[in-house]
C-alpha cells in the first residue's frame, strides 16, 4: 500500500490513518516502511513527536494521547542540530504477503504537535 499524508496544525495530539481519506471501517492500511518528516510551518521552528504504530484489522484504533509523558517516542524539528526526518520499516519485494509482512508493517502514526508544524508522512 502506499500513503501520503500531510498535517499542518498547532500544538495538538492526534492518531493519524494512513488509509486513504475518507476510508470507514476497521480494515487498515499496511504499510512496510515509512518516512516522517517535520516542516516549518510559519515562523518558528517546528517541533513533533511521533511513534508509528500496527492496528490489527478489527481492532480499535487507540486515542491520541501526549507522547511526551511516555518515552516511546521518536523527536523531530527544524532547529539546528534536531532530526527533520526519519524513515522505519522495510519495503515490500514484490507486493504485500500477509504470511512475510503481518507483523511488520504500520497502520497509523500517533503525533504530538509541541510547536506550530506540518508532518510528512510517506508510506510503502
Amino acid at each position: 500500500m502506499f500513503a501520503q499524508k500531510s498535517i499542518n496544525a498547532a500544538p495538538s495530539n492526534l492518531v493519524l490513518d494512513l488509509r486513504p481519506d475518507g476510508a470507514t471501517g476497521s480494515v487498515y492500511a499496511k504499510c512496510g516502511k515509512l518516512t516522517i518528516s517535520a516542516v516549518e510551518d510559519g515562523v518558528a521552528d517546528a517541533v513533533v513527536l511521533v511513534r508509528a504504530i500496527r492496528v490489527d484489522d478489527g481492532q480499535s484504533v487507540p486515542a491520541a494521547i501526549d507522547l511526551s509523558t511516555t518515552s516511546d517516542y521518536q523527536q523531530l524539528g527544524t532547529a539546528a542540530g534536531q532530526l527533520q526526518q526519519m524513515t522505519i520499516g522495510t519495503s515490500f519485494a514484490q507486493g504485500y504477503n500477509y504470511d512475510v509482512y503481518r507483523n511488520n508493517t504500520f497502520s497509523h502514526v500517533m503525533i504530538t504537535i509541541v510547536a506550530q508544524a506540518r508532518v510528512q508522512v510517506i508510506g510503502e
